[in-house]
């Protein structure tokens, strides 16, 4: 059986915090730098994002035309 993706996004949530937690410890990086690479990593993730919408529009947009 699947997990109901309120699990799942609460445990990916959770795994990220451990992760940054746990870098930024041994790294020893403040919490400026923390959240300078969470933002970056947010934008990376994001243009991902972007990606994928724009490939669904446009195989979306594919299927209608052939209709």
């Amino acid at each position: 059986m699947e997990k109901p993706i309120e699990l799942k996004i609460a445990t990916a949530k959770n795994n990220i915090y451990k992760f940054l937690e746990v870098t930024a410890m041994e790294e020893q990086l403040p919490p400026f730098i923390m959240v300078g690479i969470l933002a970056q990593s947010l934008t990376e993730w994001q243009r991902r994002e972007l990606i994928q919408v724009n490939d669904a529009f446009e195989k979306n947009k594919e299927v209608k035309e052939n209709v």
